[in-house]
């Protein structure tokens, strides 16, 4: 018989994923609204290489505080939009 309800951990991922999305949507709404047509072009205001940026991207629990805080200001997002999403 197949399973209808997901597991914990199948659920915790779900959720993981679903917070990364909203912490890439938020990144991406705020970038394009500070001019930056790209990540690409963004790289060099954020004080990171393309290749640094593009991996932190991929996978965003590895963004250091430091880095999190450069790119909350560059991009000018409010402090407690991103940290409702981080902390959430």
């Amino acid at each position: 018989m197949p399973r209808l309800r997901k597991t914990a951990a199948q659920v915790a991922e779900e959720e993981r994923q679903n917070r990364e999305r909203l912490f890439l949507g938020t990144l991406n709404k705020y970038r394009m609204a500070a001019g930056f047509l790209s990540w690409k072009l963004a790289a060099p205001s954020l004080m990171m290489s393309e290749a640094t940026l593009f991996r932190r991207l991929r996978n965003p629990e590895t963004f250091t505080l430091e880095e999190l805080h450069r790119i909350v200001r560059a991009l000018h997002i409010p402090k407690g939009e991103i940290s409702d999403i981080i902390f959430s």
